[in-house]
């Protein structure tokens, strides 16, 4: 009998132990979720698209929307490689224009937009040359000039336009970023090729935050940070799957809240970053990611260009699905707990 009680005693406190320990509420601090809890291949519920464009009318499809840009007013215009020009909708999706290059000859390869103030810059990446359009349609001449010297482009794949109005160009071939004033005119250029942090391999996209800082991603699977002269600030994340890594990323954007979105393209979903404090030695931690390779609504299979507009409202291009989509993020997005 005495032995019946002591193994039933020795089974009890092995329940005890082994049960699930349910920690204290903070309600001082943010609500977390484990990464490992997050399911990627499906939009988060506190998520939801808006809109999708593909067929926009009988006559036009979106064919392979490679990036999107957003004015004042709310147009949108889209850089579609296969269509080898720019498609300019008014906010409600309809098409206003379709913008070729000078002389209304295609694009070779539209890559990257960016827009100022009223003045539309087009990348075409293998003509390696930026053009300028008024928003009108009007255009006002190109940038850039041909070539493997300093102050040339070989290919660019990488555009933004800093609060100054100086305008900076990715070249991936080169691995620099070139720096023009805002009439065009070259200034200088920064970057060492390599996987170092500070260094740049195979730039896939860049974007120019409030403060005029540069941030670029390339085939090193990675985001980092430079001052507009090309000083390294800071660097983060790595090749993989997790999140707050990521796999050949090809998008970049930064609202006007300094949050960065990052188009995580071989991963099939949009990873979005905000800083952790204002210290130069800050971290970054990633607050959401999401997107599921399918094609269901929703669905994001390889995102390669990313746009904000003023109402917070993530617009994304994605060439393999031929269409852009619409996500709205609620303020109260939750904060994930990196590994």
């Amino acid at each position: 009998m005495h032995l019946i009680y002591k193994l039933f005693f020795i089974f009890y406190t092995l329940i005890l132990a082994l049960a699930p320990y349910k920690a204290s509420a903070q309600p001082d601090k943010p609500a977390l979720i484990p990464v490992n809890s997050l399911i990627t291949h499906q939009p988060p519920t506190n998520y939801h698209v808006i809109d999708e464009w593909k067929l926009i009318t009988s006559e036009m499809n979106l064919d392979k929307p490679t990036d999107v840009a957003i004015d004042s007013q709310g147009f949108i215009y889209v850089a579609d490689t296969a269509k080898r020009a720019i498609l300019k909708f008014d906010p409600q999706g309809n098409l206003v224009s379709t913008w070729f290059g000078p002389n209304k000859k295609r694009l070779a390869h539209p890559a990257r937009l960016a827009i100022d103030l009223n003045v539309l810059y087009i990348a075409d990446r293998y003509e390696a040359i930026i053009h300028r359009y008024r928003l009108d349609g009007t255009y006002l001449g190109s940038l850039g000039e041909r070539g493997d010297e300093v102050g040339k482009i070989s290919e660019v794949m990488g555009l933004c336009v800093d609060p100054l109005g100086q305008i900076f160009v990715a070249d991936h071939n080169r691995d620099k970023i070139l720096r023009y004033d805002s009439e065009g005119h070259f200034l200088s250029e920064f970057g060492e090729k390599g996987d170092k942090k500070g260094q740049i391999f195979g730039i896939t996209d860049i974007s120019c935050d409030e403060d005029g800082n540069i941030w670029v991603i390339d085939f090193n699977d990675r985001i980092q940070k430079f001052t507009n002269h090309g000083k390294f600030i800071m660097a983060w994340g790595k090749q993989g799957d997790e999140i707050g890594n990521f796999n050949d990323p090809e998008g970049l954007a930064i609202d006007r809240n300094g949050v960065v979105y990052i188009a995580d393209t071989q991963n099939g979903r949009i990873q979005r970053l905000s800083l952790a404090n204002t210290e130069l030695t800050h971290t970054i931690l990633p607050d959401i990611a999401w997107g599921n390779n399918n094609k269901q609504r929703g669905a994001l299979r390889k995102p390669t260009g990313i746009a904000i507009n003023k109402n917070g409202v993530v617009i994304i291009a994605d060439p393999q699905l031929g269409k852009i989509s619409f996500w709205k993020i609620p303020n109260d997005v939750p904060v994930l707990q990196p590994k």
